[in-house]
This record gives C-alpha cells, structure tokens and sequence, in this order.
C-alpha cells in the first residue's frame, strides 16, 4: 500500500461519522494530498503529517470549523 493510501486511510478512519460533508470534505483533502504527492512522489507518513497534520488534528479542525448546530447533530449521530 502506498504511504499516501496509508495516510488517506488513517484520516478517514479517524472521523467518529462520515455522512455528506465528512465525503465532499474527504474527497476534496484526498484531491490535495493526491497533487502533493506527484510533487513529492517519494513523501513519507511524516511528510504528510508535517503538510497537512495528523489524522486526529484534521478531524479536529474539521469539526471545529463547523457551525455549532451541524457539530451537535454530527455528535448526535455518532451515540
């Protein structure tokens, strides 16, 4: 497996919910992660971590860029 596939998969894997949002956010970050990979086609897991953070801070940010009300129902869902 690729370290980027690696990378991509620990970051989807660590959102407590992946609904609609979560997969257009998803799809547009692998987008990203997929240019600066044919930049950098030998990047290695720290590479990507220190670009673009670990699988955790990303879904922390992620939520905490969202509004409160889609962040309470997101937490709702995921009980």
């Amino acid at each position: 497996m690729s370290t980027t596939k690696k990378y991509l998969r620990n970051v989807r894997s660590s959102f407590p919910v992946f609904r609609k949002s979560e997969r257009r956010f998803f799809a547009e970050f692998k987008l990203t992660v997929g240019e600066y990979e044919s930049l950098y086609p030998a990047c290695s897991i720290n590479d990507l971590e220190q670009k673009f953070g670990t699988p955790k801070e990303i879904v922390i940010d992620y939520f905490n860029n969202m509004d409160s009300e889609k962040y309470l129902s997101a937490m709702r869902k995921s009980l």
